[in-house]
């Protein structure tokens, strides 16, 4: 990842993580790419932190405990929300101890290789948590990706499998096999040859064989074939909950809602508000509205450095140009260097053409020439 390293213990914590406080600190077991720098993201009315990835200390999360919150409501909703990203992620992570003091102190280890980072995490969407349900859920899929013993990584997936369909689940798992990506293709098909009714299976031989050890079948540990057969049996499992998740609890994974491309149109629904927004879907006229005040707009391009000519653009007027599309420009205060691009609400996008959207006068100036070196490096980065 462009511009991340892993620091140093002490020069990893700054700013309002060395204000002492009653802190609180979940310390993440995980093989997601975690981050190098601190980050704060607000989560269920709590300021929470990510607490960079060091060689000599866990990564964390830690959340700094106000007056009116519990001890043990902080640490409930620092695990809510560290299900929430292993969600959108997914993959999943294990705490190894919550603790806390003073200061946001993760615990020590000692791990030299093995890490995966990034400089940061990029949660343009991050699921709401408001049903008890869905939390439990998501917990339970945390821990179930986070697990690399097989047969307790499958009642897990099982476990949610019971939590979002009521009934009839032997049914439903038959019914949404083919919804299974091609990645799952060579498993179903050896499962197909074994069994009739997969869904069945997956539960005689899966999870009851997984949870139980009075009777047959059961999972023993001690045999390999054993692990073998719920390795290669678990990513369907997997998938069968992750979908559950989706169809019963209607929670979108990033896949989903990256398709939607919702991320694309959401700054701009919020600055024109909800009845241009609505007119603009349908092709509505929208000429008696309200006009709308866009604030300065700064172009980058995540996890690369800024670009200086791009900084604090300045919206120019915008303009309809189609049933459900507006055309919207930026210009610097001169007016020299800016980008144009296409809003289209009917089909959810932001469109520009790269290779013309910047628009550039260059009038031998020095201004003009750092300009042209900036448009340079983002083609570059682009």
């Amino acid at each position: 990842m462009i511009g991340a390293t892993i620091k140093e213990f002490k020069d990893a914590f700054t700013g309002e993580l060395l204000v002492n406080g009653d802190w609180i600190v979940a310390n993440v077991e995980t093989a997601m790419a975690w981050p190098v720098e601190k980050q704060k993201f607000r989560f269920m009315d709590l300021d929470i932190w990510v607490i960079p990835l060091t060689l000599d200390h866990y990564p964390a999360l830690a959340i700094k405990r106000p007056n009116n919150f519990s001890k043990a409501k902080c640490e409930k909703i620092l695990l809510h929300f560290l299900s929430a990203v292993c969600w959108v992620e997914g993959v999943g992570a294990l705490v190894d101890g919550i603790g806390g003091g003073n200061l946001p102190r993760p615990m020590g280890r000692v791990k030299q290789f093995g890490y995966s980072i990034r400089k940061e995490f990029e949660l343009e969407y991050l699921p709401e948590l408001q049903d008890a349900r869905l939390r439990l859920a998501l917990a339970i899929m945390r821990e179930g990706r986070g697990s690399n013993i097989p047969s307790h990584a499958f009642v897990s997936y099982y476990r949610v499998m019971e939590l979002t369909v009521a009934s009839k689940r032997d049914d439903w798992i038959n019914s949404h096999l083919s919804k299974l990506s091609g990645f799952h293709a060579a498993t179903l098909k050896k499962l197909s040859e074994r069994t009739e009714n997969i869904g069945a299976y997956l539960r005689n031989e899966g999870r009851n064989a997984s949870a139980h050890g009075g009777e047959e079948p059961l999972i023993d540990p001690d045999d390999p074939s054993h692990a073998r057969r719920l390795w290669e049996e678990l990513p369907v499992m997997e998938a069968l909950a992750e979908l559950a998740i989706e169809e019963e609890l209607g929670v979108e994974t990033s896949h989903t809602n990256w398709q939607r491309h919702l991320y694309e149109l959401a700054g701009f629904k919020a600055l024109l508000g909800r009845e241009i927004v609505e007119a603009l879907v349908l092709g509505k006229d929208i000429s008696g509205e309200r006009s709308v005040e866009v604030p300065c707009i700064s172009v980058e391009i995540s996890g690369h450095p800024p670009y200086e000519t791009f900084k604090r653009l300045h919206p120019r007027p915008m303009e309809r140009v189609g049933p459900h599309q507006i055309q919207f420009a930026l210009r610097t205060e001169a007016g020299d260097f800016g980008f144009n691009f296409l809003l289209d609400f009917k089909e959810e996008r932001l469109t520009f053409d790269v290779s013309s959207m910047i628009q550039a006068v260059d009038d031998g100036s020095a201004t003009a020439a750092e300009g042209m070196a900036d448009i340079g490096r983002f083609m570059r980065d682009y």
